[in-house]
């Protein structure tokens, strides 16, 4: 089985765009690719991938493949300028983008629920240390 190997440095620095865009660090993704950063980064710098290397990479990113080699900042600057209307972000990536917001507002409702709980704990181990110094002052 022959691969295609896109050679183009462009590749590189469209992988990187989408990444940016999606708001993905190069730390995840390279913990989603089984990589270092480090790597990563010789990857979007270079750009030598291979067809399957780009699908995991698309995969990771939640974007199709299509997404990253058609990518071009002009075209996305145009569609923003176009489209934008300042009550909601646009979807420059089609169908292929898929955010679970409801999963994503239960976990920010969960994180802050156990901030909360930290909190408490926090200020009832300062009541009971307060009681200890009170107590140890009328004896």
């Amino acid at each position: 089985m022959t691969s295609k190997l896109y050679k183009t440095s462009t590749i590189g620095r469209k992988i990187e765009a989408v990444r940016k865009i999606r708001e993905v660090s190069q730390e995840t993704l390279a913990s989603r690719l089984g990589m270092t950063r480090q790597n990563l980064f010789k990857l979007e710098q270079n750009g030598n991938i291979d067809e399957t290397q780009l699908g995991q990479i698309a995969d990771a990113l939640g974007v199709s493949v299509d997404t990253i080699k058609n990518y071009d900042d002009d075209a996305v600057i145009n569609y923003i300028q176009n489209n934008y209307n300042n009550t909601q972000a646009p979807n420059i990536f089609g169908d292929h983008a898929h955010v679970n917001s409801t999963e994503m507002w239960m976990q920010m409702i969960q994180e802050n629920k156990d901030l909360y709980e930290r909190l408490l704990k926090s200020e009832q181990e300062k009541i009971i240390l307060l009681e200890r110094m009170l107590q140890g002052k009328d004896k």
